[in-house]
């Protein structure tokens, strides 16, 4: 089996990195040193880096390369009050699914978010947080709406990093 990470290995490490404030808004990404740590081309980094700028994870500027978003005020507002209108959206899909299985799964994942508050272990919180509203939302059925709010989601986190 071949060591070498795969580009969508590259952008999940990445990612995870933003999600859970390891690199905070304004961290630079140099391509240099992402080929470097992953033991990857510049090509297959510049590739990685595009995807996170398209999710507006991470911003590129001509010259300056690649940093972690830093958003507006008004890009938190927008972020939040889109989660605000379209998650409350998905709970009549939701409750048709809703069994005693489901109840033990989401309750065991708020004890867990709750033990890592109670032990101030912000990376693991902030996972668990996020992980319960996606897979709240896949458990809708809508695909298409639970990855835009998984999406939300990763942005929410760059908007607690920038604003508490």
């Amino acid at each position: 089996m071949s060591n070498i990470l795969s580009d969508e290995d590259i952008y999940k490490r990445i990612l995870k990195s933003i999600v859970e404030h390891q690199l905070p808004p304004g961290a630079r990404l140099p391509e240099d040193k992402l080929s470097e740590a992953f033991g990857r081309s510049r090509t297959s980094i510049r590739k990685v880096l595009q995807r996170l700028a398209l999710e507006r994870i991470v911003t590129i500027a001509p010259n300056k390369g690649a940093q972690v978003n830093r958003p507006t005020e008004q890009e938190a507002k927008e972020v939040l009050d889109s989660r605000i209108m379209l998650e409350p959206l998905l709970i009549p899909d939701v409750l048709t699914k809703w069994s005693k299985t489901t109840s033990k799964h989401f309750r065991s994942m708020v004890a867990a978010e709750k033990k890592s508050e109670k032990m101030e272990d912000q990376a693991a919180l902030i996972q668990l947080t996020a992980q319960f509203h996606y897979e709240l939302a896949h458990l809708s059925g809508n695909s298409v709406m639970a990855d835009f709010i998984e999406q939300l989601c990763y942005r929410s986190s760059l908007i607690i990093a920038a604003f508490g």
